[in-house]
């Protein structure tokens, strides 16, 4: 029997495809590899490019980042538009509540139309200044605004109130000159605290008062002042009221003019001395540095020589019976009394 022949390609090609197929495989895997990133190839691409980027330097430039709604602020801001031009004379400090201890006297309707009269002439001299009125009611003041804290509201009223029983009423009056009161905004105080600052003492702002100083009772609120309130507030670490206080109820008001300069400045009306955020008078060489009304001596005379009979007519006959003190811390009020 003869035998066939086969071709040889035939054999061949039967023993090549197992290679073949393998070959299509590895193609396959390294062509998934190197899309993935995974091979070894891209690897290695990868750490060198890696390397070159830490020496390239950083062009990018860090965003900024956008400031918080007004809804997150932590503090009232001061607007003195709302305010008729006034400041704070202590800054805000969160937890702290503003106390007060004054009198409160009622004004008789004669008393309100004989002032009234009085700041009108006032705004007919002064007619750079805005000249406010302050006579909702007649307020004397006697203390600083205390800075409280909540948990020190009712122990300061309760001690205080303690003492004031034990001190009994009294009678007052008031003069029938009017005066000139400055004090200094919280920018002039800092100023003058700095002592670094050519410029201490001539930063603008602060306001001027007009106000009537207590005749008869003046000698019972130092004592009351010195026995009562004094004592307390140095256990309790606040500020003490003026060592040498004139008390005073103010009628009205006006912010002083920010841009006056020094030279156009007027002499002082009081000579007395008081300290740093204070409506008490300031010595003259203190008051110099500070902008000033253009209200003269002579003619703060001449009003007082024209309305002095009037207020002192027109007060309550022998004077006002203070029978009590109030106390405000926040926006709440309450009546001490003395007896």
């Amino acid at each position: 029997m003869a035998l066939v022949d086969y071709d040889s390609s035939d054999s061949s090609s039967e023993d090549d495809r197992p290679r073949q197929t393998i070959h299509h495989a590895r193609a396959v895997i390294t062509q998934a590899a190197s899309s993935s990133g995974s091979g070894p190839l891209r690897r290695a691409r990868k750490s060198s490019d890696d390397s070159g980027a830490d020496d390239r330097p950083d062009t990018k430039r860090p965003r900024k980042l956008p400031s918080l709604p007004s809804s997150f602020a932590l503090g009232p801001k001061d607007d003195p538009t709302l305010h008729q031009g006034r400041t704070r004379t202590r800054p805000y400090v969160d937890g702290d509540y503003n106390a007060h201890v004054y009198l409160s006297l009622t004004l008789p309707s004669a008393l309100r139309t004989i002032l009234e009269e009085y700041l009108v002439a006032l705004r007919l001299l002064l007619k750079d200044h805005a000249i406010h009125s302050s006579l909702e009611s007649l307020h004397i003041s006697l203390t600083h605004p205390l800075p409280l804290r909540r948990h020190q509201i009712i122990p300061f009223r309760e001690k205080l109130w303690a003492q004031l029983r034990t001190h009994g009423s009294f009678r007052l009056s008031l003069v029938g000159d009017a005066k000139v009161y400055y004090n200094r905004s919280q920018m002039q105080t800092q100023a003058a605290e700095n002592k670094d600052d050519d410029d201490a003492g001539h930063a603008s702002g602060g306001r001027a008062f007009f106000a009537l100083r207590t005749g008869a009772g003046s000698v019972e609120l130092k004592a009351m002042l010195d026995n009562i309130f004094h004592p307390i507030l140095e256990t309790m670490h606040l500020p003490t009221y003026h060592a040498n206080p004139e008390f005073h109820t103010s009628f009205g008001w006006c912010l002083l003019n920010p841009h006056l300069p020094a030279h156009d400045q007027v002499i002082s009306t009081s000579k007395a001395s008081a300290t740093d955020g204070s409506d008490q008078p300031r010595p003259k060489e203190e008051e110099d540095h500070m902008t000033r009304l253009s209200l003269r001596d002579v003619e703060l005379a001449e009003f007082n020589a024209r309305f002095r009979e009037k207020i002192l007519r027109s007060q309550p006959k022998g004077g006002w019976q203070v029978d009590s003190v109030k106390f405000k811390a926040g926006k709440e009020v309450t009546t001490l009394t003395l007896v």
